[in-house]
């Protein structure tokens, strides 16, 4: 079994930093390796904050690695977009003229208007999540 031990000096950072965070996902990160430098477990954290157990793991990893401003840098990249370049103008023009309240209003009035011709798995994957 490893051991994820902090220093109290570590914690303290640690809880000060938490205290600063706006976004949850930040303090998220941050709980998760402030429970596991506490001594709990990485079960129990990942159950706690219900999180992948792999997850837990990689952000204590992060945080040995380059501390606290490394623990909260965001790598995640995005994926391709779905849509071709004359179709993200389209979309453009329109929003810049209608803003929607839901996703099944935009749905239902760019379907109508031919605004973003694009297959209903893909709006699913693109726009409603």
């Amino acid at each position: 079994m490893r051991k994820y031990q902090l220093s109290q000096q570590e914690l303290t950072e640690l809880h000060a930093a938490h205290r600063e965070v706006c976004e949850i996902r930040e303090a998220y990160r941050i709980n998760a390796v402030i429970l596991l430098g506490q001594g709990r477990g990485v079960r129990d954290v990942a159950d706690a904050l219900l999180m992948d157990r792999e997850t837990v793991r990689t952000y204590f990893k992060r945080y040995q690695r380059g501390g606290i401003d490394e623990l909260l840098r965001m790598s995640y990249v995005g994926s391709e977009a779905l849509l071709d370049s004359e179709q993200l103008r389209a979309l453009d023009a329109h929003l810049q003229s209608k803003v929607y309240q839901t996703a099944a209003g935009w749905r239902a009035t760019s379907s109508s208007a031919g605004v973003c011709a694009i297959p209903q798995a893909a709006w699913r994957r693109c726009c409603i999540g």
